[in-house]
């Protein structure tokens, strides 16, 4: 899918001017995101009725675009995996309050394992990750075969705004314009036997949310 940074220096300076009409632009800068967040997991595992587990994950890919740093993008996600047991809980309880453990982690993307059409219908999460969780120096395998569907229309925001600075002579036009859509979710992410001592898969359906996002501001000068 092609990518585009959505930035228009000539549409934000058409906006009505402040001051002088002579203005010089000094710098402009542009970023565009889209993320794919899910949950998908099982109350209860098929193989060990007194556990559930459960996955949730957020991924990103952001471009940005700046005049003096110049272009560079970040592809990353969140990930948190949980298991529930469900028959040691505590108290008396029949059934049983679960106990839940979580961890927490954050990984990098390879380019291609995130994938988003350009409507928010659809996108697709699939790839090995090097895993690791928040205070670990190591990493672990998680493998990761998630796709979004939409199920209703985009939800959409824009904003535009502008501010100065009289006594330097300065402006700022900014603007922002984001979409997101709700979706199910369905695949599987498999975590290594590490972290609960076998093979873990987190699958069925489950449901999240797709997003669009883009900003852009030009710094004008008299």
């Amino acid at each position: 899918m092609k990518l585009t940074i959505f930035l228009s220096a000539i549409a934000l300076l058409a906006l009505p001017a402040v001051g002088s009409a002579a203005a010089t632009t000094v710098s402009t800068s542009g970023l565009a995101g889209w993320s794919a967040s899910g949950f998908v997991g099982h109350g209860e595992d098929p193989d060990d009725s007194c556990h559930g587990h459960s996955a949730s994950v957020e991924a990103f890919d952001r471009r940005k675009r700046d005049d003096e740093a110049g272009p560079s993008k970040d592809l990353w996600l969140r990930l948190a995996l949980t298991e529930s047991d469900l028959c040691s809980g505590p108290g008396s309880y029949d059934p049983p309050i679960p106990t839940d453990f979580t961890i927490y982690g954050e990984a990098l993307l390879a380019p291609g394992d995130l994938t988003v059409r350009g409507d928010l219908g659809t996108a697709a999460l699939k790839g090995t990750i090097a895993f690791r969780p928040y205070g670990w120096t190591s990493t672990w395998p998680i493998d990761i075969d998630l796709t979004w569907h939409a199920v209703d229309d985009a939800d959409r925001h824009t904003i535009r705004f502008m501010y100065g600075f009289p006594d330097e002579g300065r402006r700022v036009v900014y603007r922002y314009m984001g979409n997101t859509r709700r979706a199910v979710v369905s695949g599987t992410v498999t975590a290594s036997p590490f972290f609960w001592g076998r093979t873990v898969e987190y699958g069925g359906n489950g449901y999240g949310s797709l997003f669009s996002g883009h900003t852009g501001d030009v710094v004008i000068q008299k």
